[in-house]
């Protein structure tokens, strides 16, 4: 076994990252279980010897688009755009996660 630098934040609890993540518990999950960063968790892994064989999963585009509507505040019109698609399609995925529309226009201050 190779020395593993000590001192690390998630250190004491790294056994237990390890294990769960060889029981094929996600990264999201592990992030959730311990408070470590999901973009910590390859770099950790591979600090203490362990070579990650997954990726992170890739978000999907209706993930994507919530997400830009929600989050980044984007018009319905400029995810339509970016994902080359129509107004209607971005709609419909909008409308299947419940996500409540905004009021058409800019916003009025």
């Amino acid at each position: 076994m190779t020395s593993v630098p000590s001192g690390g934040k998630w250190d004491a609890v790294m056994p237990q990252v390890i294990a769960d993540y060889r029981a094929d518990m996600t990264w999201a999950a592990i992030s959730r279980k311990y408070g470590i960063p999901e973009g910590s968790i390859a770099s950790l892994l591979a600090r203490h010897g362990v070579v990650p064989d997954r990726k992170p999963p890739e978000e999907r585009p209706e993930q994507a688009i919530v997400r830009l509507y929600v989050t980044e505040r984007m018009s319905i019109r400029a995810i339509a755009r970016r994902f080359k698609t129509s107004i209607n399609t971005v709609r419909a995925v909008l409308l299947k996660a419940d996500v409540k529309p905004r009021p058409p226009g800019r916003p009025r201050w």
